[in-house]
């Protein structure tokens, strides 16, 4: 089974002006480790994509548990050039047993 963290497309934040933050300018850590873009490539969502976490299925212990993650976000808007506005975005997070 693996969790993955995504943006549906290039464009993470918008504030519906045509100004955009994009995922390269949004980085995410998994459980306090280091901040990556949400540019990986990643699973089946392509680069805009951060895999959250990984774990093998059938294994003694595994087919009834609970599991939580934390995952924090940082934003860079350095060099954007955006303008002070409000901005939105879906973050969506998925698992997929495979």
């Amino acid at each position: 089974m693996k969790v993955y963290a995504y943006f549906s497309s290039a464009s993470a934040l918008t504030d519906g002006a045509g100004d955009n933050i994009p995922t390269s300018s949004v980085l995410g850590s998994i459980n306090a480790g280091a901040y990556a873009s949400f540019t990986g490539g990643t699973g089946p969502f392509g680069v805009n994509s951060l895999q959250v976490f990984s774990q093998t299925v059938g294994a003694a212990g595994t087919f009834n548990a609970s599991h939580s993650d934390n995952v924090a976000l940082q934003i860079n808007t350095t060099g954007l050039g955006l303008p002070a506005a409000t901005y939105t975005g879906t973050l969506n997070i998925q698992a997929q047993a495979l």
